[in-house]
């Protein structure tokens, strides 16, 4: 795609730039991780915030060079029944578990999306309610 998230067609959805990578680890490796890309990456640690998940509670902290240009949110969980710790069952192991996107405009991106074919996670309707309440 053309920097404007345009392919040759003009059927692009908006997507303008790399905003993250997650990583899924199991809960013990989360201190090894954190040293690992500190080290080698030279970022800086948020502070860590817990993410209700269906299945229980994932612990999350992002890393980010001090420009912006890498960040990395590493999640974890003792629980074996979050999507966290289901991906790693699945996976075998820990890894990537998502890459995001960022844009400029969500919603028209999320049509564009939809009307491209894409199929969307379903987000449960008390998502927003209990991140706004967690979150500035």
């Amino acid at each position: 795609p053309e920097p404007n998230g345009e392919g040759p067609s003009g059927s692009g959805a908006g997507l303008v730039a790399f905003d993250h990578l997650s990583q899924a680890m199991r809960y013990e490796e989360m201190l090894s991780w954190l040293l690992f890309y500190g080290s080698l990456l030279q970022v800086a640690k948020s502070p860590v915030q817990d993410v209700i998940d269906p299945g229980g509670v994932v612990q999350s902290q992002a890393v980010e060079t001090e420009d912006g240009s890498l960040r990395l949110v590493l999640n974890a969980s003792q629980s074996h029944q979050t999507l966290a710790s289901r991906f790693i069952s699945e996976a075998f192991g820990g890894g990537v578990q998502h890459v995001a996107l960022a844009t400029g405009d969500i919603v028209a991106t999320v049509e564009r999306l939809r009307r491209n074919g894409v199929e969307l996670l379903p987000i449960p309707e008390n998502y927003y309610d209990d991140l706004e309440a967690r979150t500035d």
